[in-house]
Parts: C-alpha cells; sequence; structure tokens
C-alpha cells in the first residue's frame, strides 16, 4: 500500500490515533476551503473530532496521488451526511513530510459548493457566454 494510500486509510478509521501517527508533533493542518486551521497533535485531534462530529459517516475515496521526496499531493472524494443532507466533494491534500515520513504541513482544497451548508461560489458561466464576451 502507498504512503498516499495510507493516508485515506488513516482518515477512514473514524479515530484520532492513526491521524496523530501520520503527522509531526510539530505539524500545520490547513483546511483552506474551511478556512480553518489545526496546530500540532491536539490540532490534529481538533480536525479529526470536528469532521467525524460535522459529518459522522464520511468516507474518503482515494483517486490517486504521489509522493516524491518529501511533497505529496493526494486526490480524494468525501462523502457522507451533513445537516441532514447526504453529499460527496471532490479534494485534494497537498503537503510536506519530514524524513520519517511524517506530515509537516498539509494543505487540504475541496469544492465547498457541494458541501452542505456552506456558501456557494459563483454559477460557471456557459462556455457560448464566455465565448459571445471574447468576441468568439
Amino acid at each position: 500500500m502507498s504512503w498516499c494510500e495510507q493516508f485515506i486509510d488513516a482518515f477512514n478509521t473514524h479515530e484520532v490515533e492513526p491521524m496523530q501517527a501520520i503527522t509531526s508533533p510539530n505539524v500545520k493542518w490547513e483546511d483552506v476551503s474551511g478556512h480553518i486551521e489545526f496546530e500540532g497533535l491536539d490540532g490534529v485531534k481538533n480536525m479529526v473530532e470536528l469532521t467525524l462530529m460535522a459529518i459522522p459517516d464520511c468516507t474518503f475515496a482515494y483517486h490517486g496521488g504521489m509522493k516524491n521526496g518529501n511533497n505529496y499531493v493526494v486526490e480524494w472524494t468525501m462523502s457522507g451526511t451533513a445537516f441532514g443532507t447526504e453529499f460527496a466533494c471532490r479534494g485534494a491534500s497537498v503537503g510536506e513530510t519530514d524524513d520519517d515520513g511524517k506530515i509537516l504541513h498539509n494543505r487540504d482544497y475541496w469544492d465547498s459548493r457541494s458541501f452542505p451548508e456552506m456558501p456557494a461560489g459563483p454559477v460557471n458561466p456557459e462556455l457560448e457566454d464566455l465565448q459571445a464576451g471574447h468576441g468568439a
């Protein structure tokens, strides 16, 4: 099993310890789309607990990833039930590890428009509207 698959498996345990086991004590974890930051092993504990409080049945599907030296990227879909609504949202985790493979800095980017109760961004314009605006 690859490092990236182990990353996803740690989330899917719904336990704090597997997530702390893959992180450095000095970790900085950023939920960029949610505008939340967590620091240290206590921060990882809070992140896991908050996620499970909001989405108790959450699961992460692994779509691929790569680890090159101390850098990684993992693409995933999180699905579950939040605020009584079933959903699925695509995302990616990007970060750096120490030489032992423990996460030092993680940044999660995910589609906030597909998450229940999140303020939605603008609607994507139609291709024809874009072309008309550029004289195509």
